[in-house]
């Protein structure tokens, strides 16, 4: 009988912390550069013109909107950081891409890790429908070389209604790591 009480005040401890989910899910940057890069020459840069989604299937890729978005906000903590957009002549080139990711969840195990990754999904939804991954990766190259001297990724769970906080915390989380001026 305690045992089954236990298991009973445990099961709703997680439901309830299930329930204080965070307002934006967390997101989860890796990042890594080349330490012979010459960071400290760079003053401009430039977009690649490949800096599109891998992923295009409408329902999950808004075209212009987000591309316009991700490119904002990273011109945006460049400049904080003391570059310059400059088509010209550009120390260093910047690309991205996004990717989204369908899963599964398939044991109460999945379900937790969701949830403690900011999953808001109902119980039944997120057993029965799954849920959605995103990936931004930033990579950045020396304008001359070619050579990709720095690179990030972010992964956060996609929930619509937090799409646009989602970006801005990525993309400063993740440019928090590239050195400034």
């Amino acid at each position: 009988m305690r045992t089954v009480a236990r298991v009973a005040w445990t099961l709703c401890g997680l439901l309830m912390l299930g329930a204080c989910a965070p307002a934006v899910s967390p997101v989860h940057v890796d990042s890594e550069r080349d330490p012979s890069a010459p960071f400290s020459s760079y003053t401009t840069y430039d977009w690649t013109s490949g800096s599109r989604p891998a992923d295009r299937r409408p329902e999950l890729w808004q075209g212009d909107m987000v591309d316009w978005r991700v490119r904002t906000d990273i011109d945006e903590q460049l400049a904080a950081k003391g570059y310059r957009n400059e088509q010209l002549h550009p120390d260093f080139l910047v690309a991205y891409k996004m990717h989204v990711a369908s899963k599964t969840i398939d044991s109460f195990k999945d379900l937790l890790e969701y949830r403690e990754r900011g999953g808001q999904q109902g119980v039944s939804d997120a057993y029965v429908l799954g849920y959605q991954e995103r990936s931004l990766t930033v990579e950045i190259f020396d304008a001359r070389t070619r050579k990709l001297v720095w690179r990030s990724q972010a992964t956060a769970l996609l929930e619509s209604a937090q799409e646009r906080q989602q970006i801005r915390q990525a993309i400063t989380k993740m440019l928090a790591t590239f050195p400034a001026r």
